[in-house]
């Protein structure tokens, strides 16, 4: 992997301790991971709440690709809790 995709996943997973990032990696594609006997996943950022609620709840789609593992046997997805949350809308108010 590139130095700087190296740099990004050590300071977003590792507290920025690059040597825990592998340099080398391979690309799997949906039809090999659908294919594999177990699947886990893990989004554990908070940011990724609205994907997360179409993963866990939405109708299964390829405009969300995670979502077709609704129907595998054998997935699990690990997720931050904010994702298991109601919607609710926010109502922000600036200063002006």
């Amino acid at each position: 992997m590139a130095k700087e995709t190296r740099t990004v996943n050590a300071f977003m997973n590792c507290g920025g301790d690059i040597d825990q990032i592998p340099k080398y990696c391979i690309t799997v594609g949906m039809k090999e991971m659908f294919m594999a006997k177990k699947v886990i996943m893990c989004q554990p950022r908070d940011w990724n709440a609205g994907a997360l609620r179409k993963i866990l709840h939405g109708e299964p789609t390829p405009n969300v690709p995670c979502s077709l593992f609704q129907a595998h046997p054998d997935a699990t997805l690990y997720a931050a809790a904010v994702a298991l949350l109601p919607t609710k809308p926010e109502i922000r108010i600036y200063n002006k």
